[in-house]
């Protein structure tokens, strides 16, 4: 943590992140490799609550990237030889942070920008509580978990009436379980929309006039509109919801999601200026943000084109089971039992960029529903449709490369697109994978970032395995993680690096055994701290920074007095080791320092543990007591 953040641990109360950090993850990855999954309920969210308390931790170190993902490969090498499920399951354990990470990152800095100004609004109000009306938006729009919103407010001197959190709370489940997850139903009981009027016209325009019919409105915090007619699209289907401005003379209203409130489009946002009792006076403009939606739109078809190629490549079995369609990448849950090699994935992606090339028409029609099955068009497994239903067709319906039924946005031609690259693939449950991709601007991103990391990793190459430093290594490894093996493999060099890295394997090895060596030196060149009960028992103090080294020490004086008792203490960390060639009196030691507080500690034979440093002098004192009489 020290090393990603550029902040020295202290062991004081400056450096609580670092622990608290340190702590979660090992606590992710021991659950997660035990089949633990992050989610909504129950034990997952739990896990997600320890992530996010983590990765807020993070953001106090100056970490704003996902971070937690790259502590899993020091967790394994230090606990792996004892776990080896840690090991066995180390790329998925990290997948599955860094995926969570990334979803939190997306909304935490909006929901630690806004309690900034919740809690500046306290202050400045004398107020020592924050509202629960206040502190809840915080919990159900930006996804803080209500404990961390705690945390936070006791550091700014405040609390949460959690009262009156938990009554919003209690209103938000009255409203979802009537389909009304925004305003309430009374608000929209009272919304008189013409039935001749389609009330979402963003499918053919990104921008219209229109008027407001309800809204809600909280102070210096978010605020909802309902519109008589609407080029946003409220998040459905997998898809997101469009951002972008409402105005009307001086008064601008800044949306950052849309959503589905029972059958109505609620705008999300921040009023920027004006007051929303203007809009009631007169015609508003609502634009979309055109670049976001473009985005979206290469994302969504792309999907389409990746379902079909997929059931191409792998077979009819393969069935939509979730999506994800974001301005910034795309992710496809679908049914398959086992693990797609890398020839299968570039079959998938080779037939979703030719199709792109072919610059295929986009072409979508409302239908009965029984019309559009007739036609072979693909639904969602346990979703409702109605009578009638959108088809979107990409190649035209007279020849359609895919075809589904789909109430989402898309491009006009496939050529839109731009270029698509498959990220990853991977289990999320028992057969069903998930692949995650790029398109358009994301896409070009991606590539220029993978560029980059393969050419930091042949300058260290051309370094060589023997003069590479170990924080080198640990760099390289690092980027070995994260490059796209199918990328290296396409351009000849995976083996290259693959050589490169058992090369540093090797090295590190030898390295490792040349510190085996000088460590033996230097224990036969150190004398005992202490030696109780004639030659009962010797303790040694020595300086080594990491277990294995210790144990490189606890050995070799296990071998010198075999017919005692040895302790080995590292004077740095507090680590010990208690070794004898008989395990029961070994035991005993442990037993007699285990009265002192702070000692904890087990395993056989080679009892393993840790005590405060400052603490050696009472050990000592403790095992002369128990076995000073020589002989006894």
């Amino acid at each position: 943590v020290a090393n990603l953040s550029g902040i020295e641990y202290t062991g004081d109360e400056k450096s609580v992140s670092h622990r608290v950090i340190a702590d979660h993850v090992r606590a992710l990855g021991f659950a997660i490799a035990d089949g633990g999954i992050i989610s909504n309920e129950g034990r997952g969210y739990v896990l997600r609550r320890i992530l996010r308390r983590a990765a807020r931790h993070g953001r106090l170190l100056g970490l704003h990237e996902p971070f937690l993902y790259k502590i899993i490969p020091p967790l394994v090498k230090t606990m792996g030889g004892h776990y080896p499920e840690l090991k066995s399951k180390q790329k998925h354990i990290e997948l599955v942070i860094k995926s969570e990470e990334e979803q939190f990152e997306r909304t935490l800095d909006a929901g630690l920008e806004r309690f900034q100004e919740i809690a500046k609004k306290c202050e400045s109000s004398r107020l020592k509580v924050i509202p629960g009306e206040w502190a809840f938006p915080l919990y159900d729009t930006y996804g803080l978990p209500i404990d961390l919103i705690q945390v936070m407010a006791k550091e700014r001197g405040l609390s949460v009436d959690l009262e009156g959190f938990e009554r919003e709370l209690e209103k938000q489940r009255e409203r979802s379980k009537k389909g009304d997850t925004f305003l309430s139903p009374k608000i929209l009981s009272g919304i008189d929309r013409p039935t001749n009027i389609d009330p979402f016209v963003g499918y053919d325009t990104e921008t219209c006039s229109t008027n407001v019919l309800a809204a809600t409105s909280f102070p210096d915090l978010q605020s909802e509109l309902v519109l008589l007619q609407t080029p946003f699209y409220a998040e459905s289907g997998g898809q997101v919801g469009d951002s972008g401005i409402i105005t009307c003379s001086d008064f601008k209203f800044r949306v950052s999601d849309t959503k589905f409130s029972g059958t109505e489009r609620v705008h999300i946002g921040i009023v920027e200026s004006g007051e929303i009792r203007e809009l009631y006076t007169c015609p508003v403009d609502a634009t979309i943000d055109h670049a976001r939606r473009a985005d979206i739109k290469r994302n969504h078809t792309a999907t389409h084109l990746l379902h079909k190629a997929l059931r191409m490549v792998l077979g009819d079995h393969v069935h939509q089971s979730g999506s994800l369609v974001a301005p910034d990448r795309l992710r496809f849950d679908f049914t398959h039992f086992k693990a797609m090699t890398p020839a299968e994935i570039d079959k998938v992606e080779a037939i979703v960029n030719e199709k792109i090339k072919d610059d295929l028409p986009v072409k979508w029609e409302v239908m009965p529903f029984d019309e559009a099955r007739k036609k072979g068009a693909m639904a969602l497994f346990g979703e409702k449709y109605g009578e009638t239903v959108r088809v979107v067709a990409t190649g035209g319906f007279d020849n359609a490369f895919s075809m589904e039924l789909c109430g989402g946005t898309h491009v006009d031609h496939t050529a839109d697109i731009g270029n698509f690259i498959i990220t990853q693939e991977t289990a999320i449950a028992a057969g069903v994978r998930r692949i995650e991709a790029v398109t358009g601007r994301g896409a070009e991103q991606y590539s220029n970032e993978q560029e980059g990391m393969i050419d930091r990793m042949q300058k260290m190459v051309s370094v060589g395995a023997e003069k590479i430093s170990p924080e080198e290594i640990s760099i390289f490894n690092d980027l070995t993680s994260r490059v796209n093996a199918r990328l290296l493999a396409k351009r000849g060099i995976l083996g290259e690096f693959e050589e490169f890295s058992e090369q540093i394997r090797k090295a590190e090895r030898k390295r490792q055994s040349e510190k085996k060596r000088d460590l033996a030196e230097e224990a036969a060149d150190l004398s005992p701290k202490a030696i109780i009960g004639g030659e009962l028992i010797y303790i040694y103090v020595v300086s080594a920074d990491e277990l294995k080294y210790l144990m490189i020490y606890s050995d070799h004086y296990k071998k010198a007095h075999p017919k005692s008792g040895i302790v080995t203490v590292s004077d740095s960390t507090g680590s010990f080791a208690v070794a004898s060639q008989n395990n029961e009196f070994a035991q005993g030691i442990f037993e007699a320092m285990k009265s002192i507080p702070g000692v904890r500690g087990g395993g056989k034979p080679t009892i393993r543990g840790s005590l405060p440093v400052d603490k050696i002098e009472e050990i000592i004192k403790v095992l002369t007591e128990k076995f000073g009489r020589e002989g006894k």
